[in-house]
């Protein structure tokens, strides 16, 4: 993927109208993660529809507006700018109808929900020779609906068995991985810190790096800078996605 394609096929509409595939949306998340200039046009264009939404504007005006957004160049976070100085000038004219500033440190809802997105933490059953225990098995089965990506019955499975054992870290952190996606961002958010506060395992880079995620769902982007900064400084495989995320996070200040 190149910069000038995404302008030609725009991808950046398509991709906030949920109209990509899963292997197109892989594509252009691992692209724009990692391009300076096309995460500013996605922040831009984040921005307008939300402006658009709320000034209430006909569906047939904003087709018009989205015509001519992506007649603009947007290579650039100065471009990005031009865009929305041309689309809203009253905005900026007027004084009294900035946002505050509160709004304006916030990322937008869209862009809150891009970041938040999350792949399933990977779970490999362990092949065992002994016979399992009677918690095993429950353990075992309750993973068999994680797999099958039925994450509520996986959770329901789950807690019971993390309260039972608060020491089998597997239990916990994917009673986590599940709550976290099956919606429920403050439970996983306790079960990932649970996991945290066990101290050194090997579940503990991803234990901070999934927080990360569960915080920016939650809207608590101070949260999720502290826990990739964790994520980060354990130097392991999730290293520079945590760094990566971070600077993007810095970057909506």
């Amino acid at each position: 993927m190149n910069c000038p394609g995404v302008n030609a096929t725009e991808i950046i509409e398509r991709y906030l109208s949920l109209e990509m595939t899963e292997s197109e949306c892989e594509e252009w998340e691992r692209h724009y993660f990692t391009c300076h200039s096309c995460f500013p046009a996605l922040d831009a264009a984040v921005s307008i529809r939300r402006a658009l939404q709320a000034r209430a504007v006909k569906p047939k005006v904003i087709a018009m507006r989205r015509r001519w957004v992506w007649a603009v160049p947007a290579i650039a976070a100065v471009a990005a700018g031009l865009v929305i100085g041309i689309i809203l000038p009253a905005r900026r004219a007027s004084q009294s109808e900035s946002r505050p500033l509160a709004a304006q440190s916030m990322p937008s809802p869209d862009l809150i929900t891009v970041l938040a997105r999350v792949d399933a933490p990977r779970y490999t059953p362990l092949q065992l020779r002994a016979a399992e225990d009677e918690y095993g098995i429950r353990f075992r089965a309750a993973m068999a609906h994680y797999t099958r990506k039925d994450y509520r019955s996986a959770a329901d499975a789950l807690a019971p068995l993390a309260t039972e054992r608060p020491e089998h870290l597997p239990s916990r952190f994917f009673l986590g991985a599940s709550r976290m996606l099956s919606g429920n961002a403050s439970g996983a958010a306790a079960d990932f810190q649970a996991v945290i506060a066990a101290g050194d395992s090997s579940y503990l880079e991803e234990a901070w790096f999934y927080l990360a995620k569960v915080r920016i769902a939650m809207k608590d982007i101070a949260g999720a800078r502290v826990a990739l900064q964790a994520a980060a400084a354990l130097k392991a495989g999730l290293a520079a996605e945590s760094g990566e995320l971070l600077e993007r996070l810095k970057a909506l200040q």
